[in-house]
Formats: structure tokens, sequence, C-alpha cells
């Protein structure tokens, strides 16, 4: 309860600092979710609590309006999927969290949207990877 308190507190004070718009969601369960939005109308995060437990979406924008950044935690951890774009709208990065764990397959292309490198992990643990070619082959399979 003292962290949704907190959670609640701090997300009244960052409404009464900057001109943002903030809407805010209960189901019939009692759950809730904050979405809080820039001057310009971009979503910046959305805050979920259900059960108690806190999650937290935040997005990243580059100059030019472009989302940058998808990062997700659940209490205080890296939980769930990941995304980087470049200023074009094109992914560059896509990685999975389990609470703070790396976990699952990891996606990098380059500029423009090449795949570069494909990793897995288990528990933390990178057990797989894999780089290609410009045009798709394999170049190196295994870890280093």
């Amino acid at each position: 309860m003292k962290t949704l308190l907190t959670i609640a507190g701090m997300l009244i004070a960052t409404i009464g600092l900057a001109q943002v718009k903030t809407t805010e969601l209960t189901d019939e369960m009692g759950n809730k979710q904050f979405s809080e939005y820039s001057e310009n109308g971009e979503l910046k995060d959305v805050i979920t609590i259900e059960d108690g437990v806190v999650t937290v979406v935040y997005y990243s924008y580059h100059e030019n309006g472009e989302l940058a950044s998808i990062k997700c935690f659940r209490d205080k951890q890296a939980h769930g999927t990941w995304w980087t774009y470049t200023e074009k709208g094109i992914a560059t990065a896509m990685a999975n969290y389990d609470n703070g764990k790396k976990t699952g397959t990891w996606l990098f292309w380059d500029e423009q949207g090449i795949q570069k490198t494909a990793l897995r992990y288990e528990d933390g643990n990178r057990i797989a990877c894999q780089e290609y070619s410009p045009n798709g082959e394999i170049l190196i399979a295994g870890c280093r």
C-alpha cells in the first residue's frame, strides 16, 4: 500500500510541475492505469497497478517526434519487451526481460532495418547467438 501511495504522490507531483495530460482508469477489480501525455500529445508513460504490482512502460522520442524507445518495468525491474528505433522509425533492437533477467530472443538491426545479430537468453544467461551478413546469410553461429 505504501508503494501505491508513493507512486500516486509522484504522479500528482509530476502533473503539478509539467503541462501534461493524465488519464486514469479503474476497472471493476479496483486495478488502476494512469497514462501520461506530453504537451504535444505524445504518450510518455503508462503506469498500471494490478493486485499491488506496479508496471511502468516508458516511451521516449527523438527530437523529430519519432518514437525512440519503449522500456518496461515491473516492481522496479526490467520486465517485458524493450524496443529502440532510429529517427526514421526503423527498429534497431528488441530485447526481452523477465523480472530483471535477460530472456528469450534479442534481435538487432542496422539503420536500414537489416538484421545484424540474434541472441538467445535463458534465465539471464546467453545460450546462443548468430551474426548475419547484409543479405541474411549466417556469418557466425555460436557464442563468443
